[in-house]
Parts: C-alpha cells; sequence; structure tokens
C-alpha cells in the first residue's frame, strides 16, 4: 500500500462506469478511515468522487494499492467496492454492460465458460433478480425518445419498447404533462397514447396535437381512454340511462370500474331504519332487471 499525493491522483485514468456514487463521508475521509484506492497502473479502478471530496477538504493524500489485474478483474473490484446491487439506474447499467463487454471481446456470446461466468458475476454485482445483460440490452436498443422516458425513470422498460417509432418530441411533451400521474397512470396513458397515434397514422404534428388536447381536457386519463375506445362515450350514456332510471333519488350509489375495464359493478348505500332499508332493497331489485344490460357494457 502506498500514499499516492492527491494531484496523483487527479491525473490518473479514470474509466469508472458509475454516475451517482454516494458522496463519501468527509469525517471518515479525513480520519484515513476510507478504503484504499485500487490502481491498476495509469488508471484509477474505482474512488475518483473519495479523490475529489479529499481535495476540497485540503488533503494531501490518499492511500492507494497496486494491482495487477485483467480489465474483467478490474471491473468486478470495482462493482464490488461500489457496493451498490439494486442502485443503478439503466445508464449506469449500460455503462457496465459495455465495459463488461469490452473486457470479453470477441467472447461475448459466443459460448465460451469463461465469459459466461464472468458476465453473470458482474451481472449478480449490479442487480439480484432478472437477466442483467437481457434487460440492459434492451435498453441499450431503444430509441432516444423512449430510452430517455426509462432514463428519467418515467416508465418501465416495457412500456418504453411499445413507444418505438413515435415522436420524440411528442413523447417529451407527454412526459413533461405526466408528473401529476401516478405510475400505474403514466403507463397507460403512454401505452393509450401510442396505440391511438399509430391507429390514426398521426405524425408529430398530430402527436403533439393529441398531447395537447389530453392535458388541456383536465382528464387526461379519461381522455386517452376515449380516444383508445371511441365506444366509451356511448358506454357511459348507456350506463348513465340505466342507473338514472333503476336508482334515481333511491339512496343507493352504482360504480362502474375504472373505463369499464373489469369483471364487476361496486354498489353502496346507507339506512337508518327498516323503511329506508325497504326503500334500498326496492330499488335494486329495480336494478336486478338490468343486471344483463350492465354486464354487457364491461370490456
Amino acid at each position: 500500500m502506498t500514499l499516492l499525493p492527491i494531484s496523483v491522483l487527479l491525473s490518473m485514468r479514470s474509466r469508472e462506469p458509475f454516475l451517482s456514487s454516494p458522496a463519501p463521508d468527509p469525517v471518515l475521509l479525513a480520519s484515513g478511515l476510507c478504503p484504499p484506492l485500487p490502481i491498476r497502473a495509469d488508471e484509477l479502478i474505482w474512488g475518483r468522487p473519495l479523490v475529489e471530496a479529499a481535495a476540497r477538504l485540503g488533503m494531501a493524500e490518499l492511500a492507494s494499492l497496486e494491482l495487477d489485474v485483467t480489465e474483467g478483474e478490474a471491473l468486478l473490484v470495482a462493482l464490488r467496492l461500489e457496493d451498490r446491487r439494486d442502485l443503478y439506474g439503466f445508464p449506469e447499467k449500460e455503462a457496465i454492460l459495455n465495459r463488461a463487454l469490452a473486457a470479453v471481446g470477441s467472447a461475448a456470446g459466443s459460448g465460451n465458460p469463461a465469459a459466461e461466468a464472468f458476465m453473470e458475476e458482474v451481472g449478480s454485482l449490479v442487480q439480484s433478480e432478472g437477466n442483467f445483460t437481457q434487460a440492459t440490452s434492451r435498453y441499450s436498443a431503444l430509441e432516444k425518445g423512449p430510452k430517455a422516458l426509462v432514463a428519467s425513470g418515467l416508465v418501465d422498460l416495457k412500456t418504453a419498447q411499445s413507444l418505438a417509432g413515435l415522436s420524440a418530441a411528442a413523447l417529451s411533451a407527454l412526459a413533461s404533462s405526466a408528473f401529476g400521474l401516478t405510475v400505474s397512470e403514466r403507463r397507460t396513458a403512454f401505452r393509450r397514447f401510442a396505440e391511438v397515434a399509430r391507429r390514426d397514422g398521426l405524425d408529430e404534428t398530430g402527436q403533439l396535437a393529441l398531447v395537447d388536447r389530453a392535458f388541456v381536457s383536465g382528464n387526461a386519463m379519461g381522455f386517452f381512454a376515449r380516444e383508445r375506445f371511441p365506444r366509451l362515450t356511448e358506454i357511459e350514456n348507456e350506463f348513465a340511462s340505466i342507473r338514472d332510471v333503476a336508482l334515481l333519488k333511491s339512496g343507493v350509489t352504482l360504480e362502474p370500474p375504472p373505463f369499464f375495464e373489469g369483471e364487476d359493478f361496486t354498489v353502496s348505500f346507507r339506512f337508518r331504519d327498516p323503511k329506508t332499508l325497504s326503500a334500498r332493497i326496492r330499488a335494486l331489485s329495480r336494478l336486478e332487471g338490468r343486471c344483463d344490460d350492465l354486464v354487457g357494457l364491461l370490456h
């Protein structure tokens, strides 16, 4: 182990694939309680944020350790010291995968046992579940617009893949307007936007106009549902007609599933005495006669 001047460490090449390493604890750093920095020739394998933090604290030197390792082994050392399994975003995963593939070279995907074992070890240090290489390769293959949405955490990888061929400007506009939606609502909004844009053959201008209309409406989810399922308005009117005839001023509330996508309706009511309860039951009896019609509205 060697103490190296901060200026020397800062001058070293660093190819760490990490984009959001946690800031080192300044007390531990100043007390010399951080791990020695791994060095490979003129390359700092891991710890650039530590060196930069030490420079800001005015420290003169840090402990380092020269390692005789291969390119692949250096990446494994960096991943173990970074120790952020399951906390990497896709941009970092992509950088890690590129480093790993460069390390195995032509052996990648060739069935070489050593290369496969190495890639599996890299994956196990990045995430605890799923196939790291396959998922990250799917992310890398995304177009610019969908890829940016995944990188920002607005949509999941599967949803992003469904957006291929759509206007990056329209997707960006939809993303800017969708921050107030829940994760599930965002996923649904993007998928229905894609379905409507493809069905209607919308160009970029048309796609941007579709986004504008959705959020000007004040109910983007309802708007996209109606655009995706043109019969929804007709279904809503049929439902209102059945409900009003059977239950108007009855004290019984009838609610369909969101956008009539589901298997059942919800009925609720309150009563205070036998007379009120009898009135509610009579209302439900009237509703029973239209039950088949109601169920037919679901999809």
